[in-house]
């Protein structure tokens, strides 16, 4: 189990603290209002977060920040694995993503969240090696991906 489960409140605040997201008082009262503790947080969406009181401006930094990078945290803490075993469910994460993102049943909402990880990943993978030329229409498929970094690394 993650550490992050055991959490109290206060101990979760003291992280979010941490990761300077410019998150103030009134932010973190809201989250002590409602007891989010470390069992809680790890479900909670940019929607509920508003719904609680949080205004869109810290929802969404609270969001995009444990969204991609901290999922790799999570996951490697959760299960202590070897290289293979994170790349496999790295894979196995970004694979789902894609079904996601190609399914025409899937909700706007959704679609939006599916692109914005998959945006992040790009820029977690090649960071300004693309020269800021990530796109939506680039993201599409890895190898088109690949195929865009390396044509503005040529340019």
């Amino acid at each position: 189990m993650s550490a992050m489960y055991k959490w109290s409140t206060e101990e979760l605040i003291s992280f979010l603290k941490s990761k300077d997201l410019r998150l103030d008082d009134e932010d973190f009262q809201v989250l002590r209002e409602k007891k989010i503790d470390g069992v809680i947080f790890p479900n909670l969406t940019e929607e509920r977060l508003i719904e609680y009181g949080l205004k869109r401006g810290p929802a969404m930094m609270i969001s995009i920040e444990w969204s991609l990078l901290d999922f790799s945290n999570w996951v490697s803490s959760c299960w202590p694995s070897t290289a293979e075993d994170t790349r496999k469910t790295n894979q196995f994460f970004f694979n789902t993503l894609y079904i996601l993102r190609d399914d025409p049943a899937v909700s706007t909402e959704v679609l939006d969240v599916v692109t914005n990880l998959l945006t992040q990943k790009k820029k977690v993978l090649f960071g300004d090696s693309c020269g800021g030329k990530i796109s939506k229409e680039s993201a599409r498929k890895p190898t088109e991906l690949l195929n865009t970094c390396n044509r503005v690394k040529k340019d």
